[in-house]
């Protein structure tokens, strides 16, 4: 019996250290966060690519639920119509979110000369009015090859400007936090 249990022991010791064995061999999360931090910022083309991501990701992120919102319960469009609309506007999200980033990073520092010093009121000037260029006249043609009439695509427009006002100096801090732990330069909000 006690040859039994030591048995037993031997076994339970070898079974451990195998396990701590393939335990170690397994990288932690930060040695894997390092090494795809490393890879995504290898090359110019890489990190160009990361960039793109991050800002195509935070804008369909942030803006897909409230835009439809905005077109089911205020401008009134079908749920068919909504639906399409935002199939059609995630693809086209990730085509313009970095444009929309990088031209909100030359709004902020050739037409506002806004940095993370300047005031509330200015970087919600600068965040309101870039994304009404920058997304209205694209929001105008989602809603009409979405099948929207010109009724519906008014209302939503009006809608979206109010929406827009509300919501683009949330977005522009959601964006530039979004991009903190990517790597990517934030336009006007640095710190935490």
């Amino acid at each position: 019996m006690k040859e039994l249990k030591q048995a037993e022991i031997k076994l339970l010791k070898v079974e451990n250290s195998k396990t701590m064995q393939k335990l170690e061999n397994i990288p932690n999360r930060k040695v894997k966060k390092t090494n795809l931090k490393k890879w995504l910022t290898r090359t110019n083309f890489q990190r160009k690519i990361k960039n793109w991501l991050v800002d195509s990701i935070a804008i369909n992120v942030f803006y897909t639920p409230a835009l439809a919102f905005n077109e089911l319960v205020i401008a009134g469009m079908g749920p068919y119509t909504t639906l399409k609309a935002r199939l059609i506007s995630i693809p086209l999200g990730f085509i313009l979110g970095r444009p929309f980033g990088i031209w909100r990073q030359f709004y902020a520092d050739y037409i506002f000369k806004a940095d993370e010093k300047s005031g509330k009121i200015r970087k919600f000037l600068l965040d309101t009015t870039a994304s009404l260029i920058f997304n209205g006249i694209v929001y105008t043609g989602i809603l009409k090859s979405s099948g929207a009439s010109w009724r519906e695509i008014g209302i939503a427009m009006g809608s979206y400007v109010i929406l827009n006002i509300i919501l683009s100096r949330p977005y522009g801090w959601f964006l530039d936090k979004f991009r903190k732990p990517f790597g990517v330069k934030p336009t006007l909000d640095y710190s935490d």
